[in-house]
């Protein structure tokens, strides 16, 4: 609204899309539900995510050149060219040679699989944005001297959720010990990986060490797995305190009603 700026949201229709999720066949799918509810005119932007089918979808489909490639301005050649040059001697050769542009390639082929197909200009999600950043990104950070020790905890922390999981006894027993069980991350849930380091380290800064001296005597004890180190605390309250502003970003876009 426009008054209070709070978001409003409806559901137009939820389709199953079977066979491949080429960009073409997407682009084609969006434009089929503008077209049945005749709102082609009012939609003014479609936001997705990443994904390249749905970035592809959008560069071709809506003429969206700020997702296009820039091509390379053309240079001249020097007055001194040397006119025996290979590519003198083959610029005859090429002269039938029909170079279009790659959008308009693009637009040629799809126009052999919807040609009425057309999309308004394009968003991508800025909370998927940003899950990538502190996901994927952060894997590709170059010259990050403690990759292999972050891996090496995460490991540890991983084979704990994995022991929960895998039995109800061990589940219960450090629901028992701990006063609840560990929350663990899951791909479908964005912040999950950061909720569930935070819950760790909160256990690890918190003013309640024999909540510390249990959960190593749990994993010595009950899951057969080595207690955390010094190195592995330090690790796990530095990634929590460093990823603490973008899971707030997060939280604050994906909010249904006051994300702006």
């Amino acid at each position: 609204e426009e008054d209070s700026i709070v978001r409003k949201s409806a559901i137009l229709v939820c389709r199953e899309l079977r066979g491949s999720h080429t960009f073409d066949v997407i682009a084609g799918e969006i434009a089929s539900v503008h077209q049945r509810f005749n709102i082609q005119a009012k939609v003014v932007s479609t936001t997705t995510d990443n994904a390249r089918n749905f970035v592809k979808a959008f560069s071709v489909f809506s003429g969206d050149n700020d997702l296009l490639p820039i091509e390379p301005e053309e240079v001249s050649e020097p007055d001194d060219a040397d006119p025996e040059s290979d590519d003198d001697q083959n610029n005859d050769e090429n002269d039938d040679v029909d170079i279009r542009d790659l959008h308009e390639g693009l637009l040629l082929l799809s126009d052999q699989v919807a040609e009425d197909v057309m999309l308004p200009k394009h968003r991508r999600c800025a909370a998927h944005t940003l899950n990538l950043v502190a996901t994927t990104d952060l894997k590709k950070v170059p010259a990050w001297s403690h990759r292999k020790s972050f891996k090496n905890t995460l490991k540890k922390c991983t084979d704990l959720w994995r022991k929960q999981n895998m039995s109800s006894a061990i589940s219960n027993k450090i629901k028992t010990e701990l006063g609840s069980k560990l929350p663990y991350p899951s791909k479908v849930r964005w912040n999950s990986l950061y909720d569930s380091l935070k819950h760790m380290s909160n256990i690890f800064t918190g003013e309640d060490k024999e909540k510390v001296r249990k959960l190593h005597a749990l994993m010595d004890n009950v899951t057969g797995l080595d207690p955390f180190t010094a190195q592995d605390i330090d690790i796990i309250v530095e990634y929590v305190t460093v990823m603490t502003p973008i899971a707030m970003a997060l939280d604050i876009l994906q909010s249904e009603e006051y994300a702006y």
